[in-house]
């Protein structure tokens, strides 16, 4: 996490290797004493590394944008692969809970308690500053001649 000059980093010092299978990956923001927050970084459950020296708060952190497999900095690579699920609760997760999302394969998640209801396949969202854009793109901002699954960007909206 980084708040303006200071960064805080949770790693056990791994990287995920470029596997073929599915791996499941949760962190945790727990306060605890005063100032200071526990981060817990799970991989398939498992407890891979933990701190309680982070100080930086996801409430302190008020961006302009948020990314999921990007990040805020031009620099730094975009993620390849594939997400499958992402979750953001209110509270930390204990082990108990991060297997039960594991093991959460429903159709409709059994955590979620609001009505689901399908969208029909419209525009969800504009997108800034690409309402002049042309075209169909997929989600990395590829021309691509048409859509193959999932949501791609159509003459500057977000479609699926």
């Amino acid at each position: 996490m980084k708040n303006g000059g200071e960064e805080q980093i949770l790693t056990n010092g791994k990287k995920l290797s470029t596997i073929t299978s599915w791996k499941h990956v949760a962190i945790t923001l727990k306060p605890i004493e005063g100032e200071k927050v526990r981060a817990t970084l799970y991989v398939d459950g498992d407890v891979m590394a933990q701190s309680d020296d982070f100080t930086i708060k996801p409430s302190d952190i008020k961006p302009s944008l948020c990314y999921i497999g990007r990040s805020m900095f031009s620099d730094d690579p975009m993620f390849k692969g594939y997400i499958d699920d992402f979750r953001i609760y209110n509270y930390a997760l204990n082990a108990e809970e991060v297997a039960a999302v594991i093991n959460d394969t429903e159709a409709i998640s059994k955590d979620v308690n609001d009505d689901y209801t399908e969208v029909n396949p419209t525009s969800i969202s504009t997108i800034k500053n690409a309402s002049s854009k042309k075209g169909i793109y997929d989600l990395s901002g590829r021309k691509i001649s048409k859509p193959n699954k999932g949501m791609y960007i159509e003459d500057g909206m977000i479609k699926r």
